[in-house]
């Protein structure tokens, strides 16, 4: 069995990357195929932190032979009772079963570990990045990781094939670097890792608010408040700019000027004044001349506000009143004079956050 290693450039990475952690490994392997009954695996590759040597280190397991898999996994179950907080990318439905599996075949157990599958904890942040699909290529590209290897997994099993009955040593070397690009990729999206735990705690509305602020700037309301971790970071969304900038995170909302409407819950209880253009309760609709008013609908049942608004979704459900042009529109606006206290402001924050 061929081993390589080597040490990457730590100063790529951030101080507090979760690699640097005690017992934390990434890994990746390749397969001669797709089920654990019929394949074998025959290269893994691992990224952690040696703390003998103060480096993080890559190392590379190749099968230069068909009976390498063997020391490869013997090797490997070692390795997972030294470094058992395991950073993968969909290894919870791929790698993980495929090595319990061949490890089984062995009559060897796979030790206890905690898993880390970077593909469940970013999905539900698909959306929030704009991005066609989640593979690691695409979340590489966006990260800014430009590759040299064009394969992909798939590819390279005829090329593993092809190397076993001439140990040709550029085939060799392609089998590798696509192996060694995976944890390159795998690593660089780890060290994104708090900010997709801040993008959680948003999103499940768990994040602490405090010291925040709001202020008017040239028809945009800015909303700033600290966060806990240095993150580098601009989000564009359909409502606001979110913008991450080491500890601080700010909100950028255009301030709508406009008269627009509040529709009132319960139409049945109102009448609508065709002479003055908006509802009133029936208990003060009653002393209105009959033919200057008529039953409310669902369209009517409003009045009017002249204001300067902030963009909000009904669907929020705000503990503020919510106003729009129509009935039937779905993205509404707050009152900006609403937010009169930090717990108004919190609410609307938070809930601003829920559209990542």
């Amino acid at each position: 069995m061929l081993v390589t290693q080597d040490i990457l450039n730590t100063s790529e990475y951030e101080p507090n990357h979760l690699l640097f952690e005690p017992g934390s490994m990434a890994f990746d392997i390749e397969t001669t195929g797709f089920s654990p009954k019929y394949a074998t695996i025959y290269l893994i590759g691992m990224v952690y932190f040696d703390i003998g040597k103060n480096e993080l280190m890559r190392e590379q397991w190749f099968c230069e032979k068909a009976g390498d898999e063997y020391e490869l996994l013997f090797r490997f179950q070692a390795q997972l009772k030294k470094y058992n907080r395991i950073y993968h990318f969909n290894g919870d439905q791929f790698d993980l079963p495929f090595i319990k599996r061949r490890m089984a075949l062995y009559k060897m157990d796979c030790p206890s570990h905690i898993s880390f599958d970077l593909l469940k904890i970013l999905r539900p942040f698909k959306k929030t990045l704009g991005l066609d699909d989640l593979k690691l290529k695409t979340l590489e590209k966006y990260f800014g990781y430009n590759r040299h290897d064009p394969f992909s997994g798939g590819d390279l099993i005829q090329v593993y094939e092809v190397y076993m009955d001439t140990k040709d040593e550029l085939l060799l070397q392609t089998l590798l670097l696509h192996n060694y690009e995976d944890l390159l990729g795998l690593v660089g999206v780890i060290s994104h890792m708090p900010l997709f735990n801040l993008l959680k705690r948003m999103k499940e509305e768990t994040l602490d608010l405090n010291e925040i602020y709001g202020y008017e700037d040239e028809g945009v309301y800015v909303i700033q408040f600290p966060i806990s971790q240095k993150i580098n970071q601009i989000f564009d969304f359909p409502l606001y700019q979110m913008e991450l900038n080491n500890r601080l995170c700010t909100l950028r909302m255009p301030i709508r000027r406009d008269n627009l409407k509040y529709f009132f819950p319960n139409p049945k209880d109102y009448y609508f004044l065709t002479t003055e253009g908006y509802a009133v309760h029936k208990s003060v609709g009653k002393y209105v001349d009959p033919s200057h008013k008529i039953q409310a609908t669902k369209e009517n049942c409003f009045i009017h506000k002249e204001a300067h608004f902030l963009p909000a979704y009904k669907h929020l459900n705000l503990p503020l009143n919510c106003y729009y042009e129509n009935y039937k529109d779905v993205q509404g606006h707050i009152c900006l004079d609403d937010l009169a206290t930090e717990e108004d402001l919190v609410g609307y924050v938070r809930k601003l956050l829920t559209l990542l």
